[in-house]
Formats: C-alpha cells, structure tokens, sequence
C-alpha cells in the first residue's frame, strides 16, 4: 500500500473519481472510460487512478477495469 502523500496536481480528480465509486457500487471502468465519464485528461486521469490502486481503494482487473476493492470483482473481467 502507497503510504506517500497525495500530491496537489491530483487532489481533485482522486476526490472525483472516489465518489463516483462511493456511489456506484459494482463501478468498473477502463482509464478511457473513467477519462470521459469525469472529463480528465490522460495523464491526469491514469495519474489519479494509479495513486488510487497504490493506496488500496481500487484494483485493476484482468480485464483491464479498475473497480473498488471492497467490490466482488473475483471472477469478473
């Protein structure tokens, strides 16, 4: 688990992107889905989701989606 501090050029979108999943259980998105669905830009977006599965709040998917890590994702895509 990331332990470093979250650095100010991400604040924003990882506060997004949190409550998106906070109220959507079961949310899984791609980097490019989650880059239109909160209107970011790519490196920002995979910046933000990156920091979020290092500290544990999301995982990636084989499939290549991030969804919560609480989320049953065992055997999904």
């Amino acid at each position: 688990m990331n332990t470093s501090p979250l650095p100010s050029s991400i604040r924003i979108p990882v506060q997004r992107i949190c409550s998106e999943y906070l109220e959507m259980p079961g949310l899984r998105l791609t980097n490019a889905q989650a880059q239109r669905l909160l209107g970011l830009e790519a490196a920002v977006c995979n910046d933000a989701l990156t920091f979020l599965a290092d500290a544990g709040f999301l995982r990636l998917t084989p499939g290549g989606q991030y969804a919560r890590m609480t989320d049953d994702v065992i055997g999904r895509s």
